[in-house]
């Protein structure tokens, strides 16, 4: 469990990806085929599952990432491409966005507000 500065910034219950609504669990010990794994899309049931077992940093990137295969899914595209091909391009919008939010996070919050 994390004790530093985001401590207690939880992952929400719930989100919106390009207007639909998915629920987000976090799932002590999470598995996919047998392997832990730090997230994954249930995209049918509109499900975003999040390792708990992880610290708050990680949980919040893992947020991100899925939330992006979410809206893959939303859009029709999570299909387009093999599996691997799609989690190189989540993976490097993830990177993107988080850097994105590190260096600009307060100029965003002002320009796109809270909603």
């Amino acid at each position: 469990m994390s004790t530093g500065p985001n401590a207690g910034r939880k992952i929400p219950s719930r989100t919106i990806i390009l207007g639909e609504p998915f629920r987000v669990e976090l799932v002590p010990d999470l598995l996919s085929d047998d392997e832990a794994v730090s997230g994954e899309t249930l995209g049918e049931s509109h499900r975003i599952r999040i390792n708990a077992s992880l610290d708050t940093e990680k949980q919040w990137r893992t947020f991100i990432h899925e939330s992006l295969h979410s809206g893959l899914h939303v859009n029709g595209y999570g299909n387009v491409s093999d599996s691997v091909t799609e989690e190189m391009i989540v993976q490097t919008l993830e990177y993107v966005v988080v850097q994105m939010i590190r260096q600009h996070g307060k100029q965003l919050l002002e320009v796109f507000g809270d909603d």
